[in-house]
């Protein structure tokens, strides 16, 4: 029967944090190394999705994952929503040699391969040691030698690796360890400047987010823990995003607080005016009322005193009101203000709002790096926000 690829919910690139992490696993070496991910062979479509990892052929790797490294080494990595197929090993075993055949420079007794699963890839062994003829023999812990071919191969199984070897590659999964993650975050603490971290992060993040909120609320217990936790993730680049998704939905937010407080706010300018058009022509307070929907305690305030001086006789008022209703122009008067009233509103609001929304995130984002710990110069730092006010959301 067909082996099913693992389904998740929700896509993830893993492929990019596994650059990131094998860089980490042989962080020793980098100013050794050259990484070429995704190698274009020759033009598309023949494109290897892979890493090559090119060493000087003096240089001694003891690494357990580097160990049979030569000069050009081929790494095929699955994620763990993914398995290595026989189909896989030809694949690359084919490339490997057009590689080698094609590429100036590069013997085929230069090439090793490296096939990366999280699980122990049981067809691919089979075929292996049942059609080829080849022994596999597990030389570490998670780390298969592939014994009988020219080439030298190795297989890992990433779940089995050594934590404190491979710390990298066996966090590379679901079901993250906390206290993989803990370590992940103090060692990464001391390389982001050499090797960043932002999408090895960011997936982890993504697939351990439980494991990772454990962490924080874990990391509140001291400071220096803390601030290892802050610093990590804000040189990822990892609370950047956050505080700016929350500026994002602030400003959403406060938009549509906006338009709906500009709505009101060009509604009642709207209704002011037309009253004062109707008082100016002579209209009574009772009359505009009626109209405007405004009280009469709003009408006779000081906004309108010096619009009743207008006033004459109650029939000429009337005389004049009846015509211009019964000829449609008080209507359309109130058409045209509510009309140029909600215009304005929405202009008003929408600035309002914009700048509401922002200080509305920016709290938010303040109140809950306080609920995670973080120190209020931190808080300070991302956020903006002074020192008081932080202080007063923490009263």
């Amino acid at each position: 029967m067909k082996k099913e690829k693992t389904k998740h919910a929700e896509k993830h690139y893993w492929h990019p944090a596994f650059l990131q992490a094998i860089q980490h696993e042989l962080f020793d070496y980098l100013d050794f190394l050259e990484f070429k991910y995704e190698y274009q062979l020759t033009s598309e479509p023949l494109r290897i999705d892979l890493l090559i990892i090119k060493k000087p052929k003096d240089l001694v790797i003891k690494k357990n994952i580097g160990r049979i490294f030569k000069a050009e080494n081929i790494i095929e990595y699955k994620s763990p929503d993914d398995y290595l197929s026989i189909k896989d090993f030809l694949k690359v075993y084919a490339y490997a040699n057009l590689y080698a055949a094609i590429t100036p420079d590069v013997e085929f007794s230069d090439i090793t391969l490296t096939f990366i699963e999280s699980r122990y890839p049981r067809d691919l062994i089979k075929y292996l040691t049942n059609i080829r003829h080849y022994k596999i023999e597990e030389t570490s812990k998670g780390i298969y030698n592939v014994q009988g071919d020219y080439l030298p191969i190795q297989i890992i199984e990433s779940k089995k690796l050594s934590d404190k070897e491979n710390l990298w590659l066996r966090s590379l999964k679901y079901g993250l360890e906390i206290e993989n993650a803990d370590a992940i975050i103090k060692e990464g603490g001391k390389r982001t400047e050499k090797v960043p971290l932002d999408t090895y992060l960011y997936i982890l993040l993504k697939t351990n987010a439980r494991i990772f909120k454990e962490l924080q609320h874990m990391a509140v217990r001291t400071r220096k823990k803390r601030e290892t936790f802050e610093e990590v993730f804000t040189e990822a680049g990892i609370i950047p995003e956050w505080m700016e998704r929350g500026f994002k939905k602030g400003i959403v937010q406060g938009r549509e607080e906006g338009l709906e407080q500009g709505n009101e706010e060009g509604r009642e300018k709207a209704r002011i005016q037309i009253a004062k058009n109707l008082l100016a022509k002579g209209s009574t307070p009772e009359l505009v009322q009626e109209i405007t929907g405004l009280s009469l305690e709003k009408i006779n305030s000081d906004i309108f005193k010096e619009l009743h001086m207008a006033v004459k006789t109650k029939k000429q008022r009337r005389t004049f009101v009846e015509v211009f209703t019964e000829a449609g122009i008080i209507p359309e008067w109130i058409e045209q203000g509510f009309k140029k009233g909600i215009v304005q509103g929405r202009e008003e609001g929408l600035e309002q709002g914009n700048e509401e929304g922002r200080e509305k995130a920016r709290i938010q984002i303040a109140k809950n790096l306080l609920a995670e710990g973080s120190t209020y110069e931190f808080i300070h730092k991302i956020t903006g926000l002074g020192l008081d006010k932080i202080k007063e959301l923490n009263a």
